[in-house]
């Protein structure tokens, strides 16, 4: 059951996720340009150490970017926030926050309303990290993630939030 329900989370984590998209109006061969003069990469930048990652947000500090993103814990086949960083914003690594799941930030509670966490973004106000999330109950599919609602967790460096 479990294996099922990874593979479904998995799935509907490759289906919802959103691409990354890099500004340039030099449009390139082999580059799809879009009207708007952006181009999609060629190929994929980050695909999170599950092959889940979606909903990015992205900040720049300290001369590096910082990554959040919808990744997935493959022992209890539940959507959580992850933390990448990159220094070109085009090759990214997981931050080292967990010994078991690299990257992660903010996981949901067992039995409350967020299960699961998805939809993650963050702004700086001052010193605090704000990072603001969408949460549902249900494992392992978005699809039956209703109802969810919205919640906000706080951090001071933006790896340890609460």
């Amino acid at each position: 059951m479990r294996k099922s329900l990874l593979a479904i989370a998995g799935l509907a984590c490759l289906i919802g996720s959103s691409g990354l998209f890099l500004a340039d109006d030099r449009p390139t061969v082999g580059s799809k340009v879009l009207e708007s003069g952006w181009k999609v990469a060629a190929k994929s930048v980050f695909t999170g150490q599950y092959g889940c990652a979606s909903d990015p947000t992205v900040l720049k500090r300290d001369g590096k970017y910082r990554m959040y993103y919808t990744g997935l814990d493959p022992e209890t086949a539940r959507t959580v926030l992850c933390l990448a960083e990159s220094v070109d914003g085009q090759k990214w690594s997981e931050v080292a926050t967990n010994k078991r799941l690299k990257g992660l930030v903010l996981q949901g509670r067992v039995g409350d309303w967020d299960e699961n966490l998805e939809s993650g973004f963050v702004v700086q106000v001052g010193d605090e990290y704000r990072l603001y999330y969408s949460g549902y109950r249900d494992v392992g599919d978005p699809a039956k993630g209703f109802p969810a609602a919205l919640g906000m967790a706080t951090s001071r460096d933006g790896v340890k939030f609460t």
